[in-house]
């Protein structure tokens, strides 16, 4: 026999063996029977909101307990839909006889996969995210017991509303019928999930839907004596063990097959060991199953039968209840019970032997068993007295152990509520410091907003007033000096004869001037905004000033392109001349080069202006620091294709060139 505890910490007795817990490994597996299983419970959760009486559930064979958790999350579904304001208590009790998977169940936590199982408001309402899976919220998990049993074996709960029973047989003959119709309530429901159905019980249950295999307690009591638990697993000695002999063996055999119907019970009453057809003399108990000979004693053999187990193994004598009239499995019956203690160190115990006896029966040991009788009876009684009494004052220390526990637990939750509110303080500050970040996470980035569209329109501003200037040195000063020249050229011809030479050398110096005037100017225009960009684009403004820059200079640059057609937006070809020219300003004060080559291409809808050069090169981690122009430089060109939502890049080695990429995604003119 093996004991195992509830979640409550009362013992469990069972020594069953289970048919085999089916791979219930899935939540809402098989979707067509959760749907027929809602409409079918509907009914009785409302009834049981109607009349005020708590909802209870078994699952028997739970495995991991996935079954479980899916029946109560149904129910809590379905009291949602009832609308009830006070709802009716649920309890739901699975059990499986692996103690293994029990504790599995009793954790609550299931790996990441079951969120492909459940739907996200059945996630979100039910589980919590931790240790990288999920776990059963407590309001769920407080719902269901779990405990080791066996549901072949052990005694069955009983009063129920909903018996889900899972089996991984095929074989009807598996499911312990008349006990499953035992522990349902009047039209209660039964689910067998598996494969095995349980059409040869028609007198037992009515089917509700075929399917799903969800049927209908059927009025009625099942035939007499079919309600027996034989325990199947009370194991032969094992070989080599004491008292492993063929004699051993057989009388075990003897014990089981060919014997009285009795049980073993120790002094506390607990029942040790079934052996025959007890059902007919012992009542099974309502509620939860406990086996104890308090609970399943017949009317009319309850208080004899107490005290002749306490006298018999205190005694160690043999007791003998002659012609005992019992009312057992609906019928009455005429019983012999005899009370034999076992020889046995621990724990104390004794063998309850039953004998059905007919009205011309004979009583075996009744010679004066009148007197026998009366003196058994008062000696009863007087156990009787002193156990009461002794039952009272065991009372009295428990009321007092009760009354310290709550005492502790009370001032436990005084505690526990001074650690929540200083928990909630603590939550409220943090909320206001996340408030104060956010809103300086905001500030900031509007801040930053607002640099880039001041910039933009700096930038823009800048544009607009090089185009001023270089409109007006273009359309107006250049042609007045080109006037002027003119007019000092044709002064010259008319001056007087037999002036002083050195006058003439003034208009040749004046001219001069003026030409060098002239083409300054023409170069701050093609500075600030040279008319071909407006007029003709992007390509042949860097071929122009690509050409000034060399005339310039004296360094050689060569502006390639891959000859497409596509012509940039204003904006664009402003922001990448400026790039080019800025880049060729930094080759001519600081590369060192005699070589530049300018690349200008299109990629998808990308534009791509690639400048190259063969000067001495720079390590670009070490433009930092005030003074450092270069560095300015660079920034100016980042920021600029930065700002119009592209890319800049620059690679640069000691002694290598130096080589800028610029990328800008652009709405095409």
């Amino acid at each position: 026999m093996r004991e195992t505890p509830y979640e409550d910490g009362r013992p469990l007795a069972s020594t069953g063996t289970s048919v085999g817990s089916p791979p219930v490994h899935l939540f809402f597996r098989d979707p067509e029977f959760w749907a027929a299983l809602r409409s079918a419970l509907l009914p009785r959760v409302k009834a049981a909101y109607a009349a005020d009486r708590p909802l209870r559930t078994w699952i028997a064979n739970c495995g991991r307990g996935e079954e479980a958790y899916a029946v109560a999350i149904l129910l809590c579904e379905l009291l949602d839909e009832v609308e009830a304001c006070d709802r009716p208590t649920v309890r739901i009790l699975a059990s499986d006889p692996d103690l293994k998977v029990i504790a599995l169940a009793r954790r609550s936590w299931f790996p990441e996969r079951i969120a492909d199982e459940l739907s996200p408001e059945r996630l979100a309402r039910f589980f919590r995210r931790e240790d990288g899976g999920f776990r059963i919220r407590r309001e769920l998990r407080d719902m269901i017991i779990f405990a080791a049993h066996d549901a072949t074996a052990d005694a069955p709960f009983s009063n129920l509303d909903l018996l889900v029973y899972c089996t991984a047989g095929s074989d009807s003959h598996d499911i312990p019928l008349p006990l499953l119709h035992y522990s349902l309530l009047r039209d209660g429901l039964l689910a067998v999930r598996g494969d095995a159905g349980i059409a040869d019980a028609p007198q037992l249950f009515a089917l509700v839907d075929g399917p799903s295999r969800i049927y209908r307690r059927l009025p009625g009591t099942p035939q007499a004596g079919t309600l027996d638990f034989v325990m199947r697993n009370w194991r032969l000695p094992r070989p080599g063990h004491p008292g492993a002999t063929l004699k051993t063996a057989a009388d075990a055999v003897l014990l089981q097959q060919f014997s009285l119907p009795a049980v073993v019970a120790n002094e506390a009453g607990d029942i040790l060991y079934f052996n025959g057809r007890t059902g007919n003399y012992l009542e099974l108990p309502t509620g939860q199953a406990g086996w104890n000979i308090h609970a399943v004693a017949p009317v009319g053999l309850h208080h004899a039968l107490l005290n002749g187990l306490a006298q018999s193994i205190q005694q160690r004598t043999r007791i003998v209840l002659p012609g005992q009239e019992i009312l057992a499995s609906g019928q009455q019956r005429r019983v012999q019970v005899t009370i034999q203690p076992l020889q046995s160190e621990e724990p104390p115990a004794a063998l309850i032997v039953f004998r059905e006896l007919r009205s011309d029966s004979k009583l075996d040991d009744t010679d004066g068993q009148d007197d026998a009788v009366k003196t058994s009876m008062r000696h009863e009684l007087y156990e009787f007295n002193q156990e009461n009494l002794r039952l009272s004052q065991q009372m009295h220390d428990l009321r007092e152990q009760l009354t310290l526990a709550n005492e502790e637990l009370q001032s436990f939750n005084e505690e526990l509520f001074v650690t929540n509110e200083d928990l909630r303080s603590s939550n409220d500050q943090v909320q206001t410091i996340n408030e104060a970040l956010l809103q300086a996470l905001t500030n900031g980035e509007e801040a930053r907003r607002r640099i880039e569209t001041l910039s933009r329109r700096l930038i823009a501003v800048q544009e607009m007033e090089r185009r001023r200037l270089s409109t007006e040195l273009h359309d107006r000063t250049s042609p007045n000096l080109a006037a002027m020249e003119i007019i000092l050229k044709s002064l010259a011809p008319a001056m007087p004869p037999g002036l002083d030479g050195s006058v003439a050398h003034l208009f040749d110096d004046l001219t001069a001037l003026l030409q060098d005037t002239t083409a300054s100017i023409r170069e701050i225009c093609a500075d600030l905004r040279p008319p071909v960009l407006d007029h003709a684009g992007l390509l042949p403004a860097l071929e122009s000033y690509a050409q000034q820059f060399t005339e310039r200079t004296g360094v050689e640059v060569s502006v390639t392109s891959d000859n497409s057609p596509i012509r940039l937006n204003a904006e664009h070809q402003s922001l990448l001349f400026r790039i080019a020219q800025e880049a060729l300003t930094n080759c001519a004060k600081h590369a060192e080069a005699s070589r530049v080559a300018v690349e200008l291409a299109t990629r998808y809808e990308n534009v791509v202006l690639r400048i190259a050069d063969n000067g001495i090169g720079f390590a670009p981690d070490n433009l930092v620091g005030p003074g450092q122009r270069r560095g300015l430089g660079l920034l100016t060109m980042r920021e600029r294709a930065e700002f119009a939502g592209g890319s800049f890049s620059v690679d640069s080695q000691p002694g290598e060139g130096t080589r800028i990429a610029v990328e800008i995604a652009c709405d095409f003119a």
